[in-house]
């Protein structure tokens, strides 16, 4: 009577345990347990299965599609290929949607990357490749961006390495490039990089440097050089007078 007396006085602080609830709907990723109605997990990557454990899937996760081995129980949800977000027809570590900004190659391995450096888009081409290159750039015959000559703000006509409108500042010489023009030079578009057609008032070309295509100071005293050169004359400032033999000037 007395270890009755005990063991019931133990029992009231025996814990509860409450049987599992049954269940009708599992969260994605799990499924209803015939045995036991509780949630089981479906196979790894599984997002929808109707029996859980390995060997049994009915939709993979995003990023994965459905592979079955040689023998049922190697069936599993295998990896799409990187960045991509579905596969089902092209088959694991390949790809049939790409993530966003990424595109599919169009070279048969069907694989998602991003567009060339400095593209703005590759739909057409594909990933890795461009249809329109950012400002300052221009498509080469690979389908890639390349850069537009230096100065140029734009020659997606010219191609790479020239241009089709410079930057400000800069003028369009005729081999499609934005020259810098000699110090002291206002333009240069037929001279070239570095040299000068016309120079800034004060300063001629030196007929004896590079065919003249250099800005130097006219004479002392001189307004413009333009036809005699640097270091001579055209014409004089106020107070000044020319010397016509010398193409110099002197004080009045």
């Amino acid at each position: 009577m007395e270890l009755n007396r005990q063991h019931l006085a133990l029992r009231k602080y025996e814990p509860i345990i409450a049987p599992s609830p049954a269940k009708e709907v599992c969260i994605a990723g799990y499924t209803v347990k015939p045995e036991d109605r509780t949630c089981g997990e479906c196979a790894k990557n599984c997002q929808d299965c109707s029996a859980s454990g390995p060997g049994s899937c009915n939709v993979c996760n995003i990023g994965y599609t459905w592979w079955k081995g040689n023998v049922l129980s190697s069936a599993r949800c295998e990896p799409c290929a990187a960045n991509c977000r579905r596969c089902d027809t092209a088959g694991y570590g390949l790809c049939d949607i790409c993530q966003d900004g990424y595109e599919l190659t169009k070279d048969g391995k069907k694989l998602c990357k991003t567009c060339s450096e400095h593209c703005q888009g590759c739909q057409t081409a594909g990933g890795g490749l461009c249809d329109v290159c950012e400002k300052g750039y221009a498509l080469t015959t690979a389908n890639i961006c390349g850069a537009c000559a230096a100065n140029c703000k734009q020659c997606a006509r010219a191609g790479p390495g020239r241009c089709d409108l410079c930057n400000d500042g800069f003028d369009l010489a005729a081999d499609k490039t934005c020259p810098t023009c000699a110090k002291n030079c206002q333009t240069c578009i037929h001279a070239g990089e570095g040299r000068c057609d016309i120079c800034m008032p004060g300063y001629g070309r030196n007929p004896a440097m590079l065919t003249g295509q250099y800005c130097e100071k006219c004479a002392e005293g001189c307004k413009s050089c333009t036809q005699a050169g640097a270091k001579k004359c055209d014409t004089c400032r106020d107070g000044y007078a020319l010397i016509v033999a010398q193409q110099t000037c002197s004080y009045d």
